[in-house]
């Protein structure tokens, strides 16, 4: 369809038997034309080809009853895609998770994965559940928006300690998540929310898979005292855990977080966790 200088390309899934590498030199050829002035309409399946556009670019057309729906970012799109992207959230999973779960720690964000993949064999991804970490998002109004064009509160669930931030608190009031898909786990951190034994045996175990010996500081009745001193004291039990793994693995909160996700039992499992890794695991 041609007016003036400008064509209208209408391309009917041009990437059918094309190689992952073919797709995306068709894309690149696309965006030359879009580049030029032209307006392209593509229609697609494939999951590489809807996470080379932006998400502003993209319109989810369903249908059902007989009638067609069609889903997009319309409110500030351009804003919203830049948000999105900087929170690493791909197109397809933006556009097709069946749940999305929020969390604010570098430990629930190691564990969950490694837990859910323990229990049921499957990534989250396989599951089409994304999970977010949203430490230190500034935009919350933003990404709440963005969230809500595309998602019923009801397909979205927190993952969060006794010392959730204010930010955070904020981000579950945009998103009018109901209560019952709120989840809190641990008195003031999640890692306070396991038994000392479980967090002793994990990280033993983690060494010893590894070729190590675990520090011989690192025991049950030297975290359990570290737990109670840190209830007591304010400090945060996941930073002062640390001191009693000197000369240790390396333990960061990512680590640690998937050690412990690999190596803990369901029936260790503090009960709020327990429940929502039931959720995901029916998703």
């Amino acid at each position: 369809i041609a007016d003036s200088d400008r064509t209208i390309y209408l391309l009917d899934e041009p990437d059918t038997h094309l190689h992952v590498k073919a797709q995306l030199d068709l894309m690149n050829t696309v965006d030359g034309f879009s580049s030029a002035g032209h307006q392209v309409i593509l229609t697609t399946h494939s999951p590489f080809i809807v996470n080379v556009a932006k998400p502003s670019q993209i319109r989810l057309l369903s249908r059902s009853a007989g009638e067609t729906s069609i889903r997009s970012l319309s409110s500030n799109p351009d804003q919203s895609s830049k948000i999105l992207r900087a929170l690493g959230i791909e197109n397809t999973h933006l556009f097709f998770s069946k749940k999305i779960v929020i969390v604010e720690g570098q430990t629930e964000e190691g564990f969950l994965p490694a837990q859910y993949l323990k229990q049921t064999g499957r990534t989250l991804s396989s599951g089409l559940i994304k999970l977010i970490n949203v430490h230190g998002m500034h935009n919350i109004v933003g990404f709440s928006r963005a969230i809500l064009e595309l998602h019923n509160p009801l397909e979205i669930y927190i993952l969060c300690d006794n010392d959730a931030s204010s930010d955070l608190q904020g981000l579950i009031d945009q998103l009018e998540v109901p209560s019952a898909n709120k989840f809190q786990v641990g008195s003031n951190e999640f890692e306070d929310a396991f038994h000392s034994s479980v967090l002793h045996r994990v990280w033993v175990q983690h060494h010893a898979e590894n070729g190590r010996d675990a520090p011989g500081c690192w025991t049950q009745a030297a975290i359990e005292q570290l737990k109670t001193q840190c209830s007591v004291s304010g400090e945060k039990f996941s930073k002062q855990l640390r001191s009693l793994n000197q000369g240790g693995k390396s333990m960061t909160k990512p680590i640690f977080g998937a050690a412990l996700g690999q190596r803990v039992e369901t029936d260790e499992l503090p009960p709020q966790l327990r429940r929502l890794l039931e959720v995901l695991a029916n998703a």
